[in-house]
C-alpha cells in the first residue's frame, strides 16, 4: 500500500465517524493518542521514529529513553570521570525523559 493509499484509509476512516488511536508510553504506564491520517504512514512504516515525533523527541532520546528503562539520569561527572547515573525521576514521559536525561542533575551535582 502507498503512502497516500493509507492516507487516503485514515481519511475514510474519519469521515466515517472513526479514528485510530495508538498505546504511547507514559508516566506510570500508558495512554493513548489520535494517530493523525496524514501520519499513518510513518506510524506503520517507522513506528519509532512516530513516537518521536509524537513526544517532540529524537529517535536518540526515544532509544535511551526505553535503554535506561524510562529513568532519566544525573548528566554530572564524578570524581573518578565517569557519568554519575543517579536517578532524577521514578518514571517519565519520553519528553521529560529527553529533557532531564540531557541536562539534569542530582543533588550531589547540581
Amino acid at each position: 500500500m502507498l503512502d497516500g493509499d493509507k492516507i487516503a484509509l485514515a481519511r475514510a476512516i474519519e469521515a466515517r465517524g472513526g479514528s485510530i488511536y495508538a498505546r504511547v508510553p507514559r508516566t506510570g504506564g500508558a495512554g493513548t493518542v489520535r494517530v493523525e491520517p496524514v501520519d499513518l504512514p510513518l506510524f506503520l512504516d517507522n513506528h519509532t521514529a512516530w513516537l518521536a515525533k509524537v513526544f517532540g523527541v529524537t529517535v536518540a532520546d526515544l532509544e535511551a529513553y526505553y535503554a535506561f528503562d524510562q529513568m532519566p539520569r544525573c548528566d554530572g561527572i564524578t570524581r573518578t570521570g565517569r557519568r554519575c547515573r543517579n536517578a532524577l525521576a521514578n518514571d517519565s514521559d519520553p519528553d521529560e525523559f529527553a529533557r532531564l536525561h540531557r541536562s539534569g542533575r542530582c543533588h550531589l551535582h547540581s
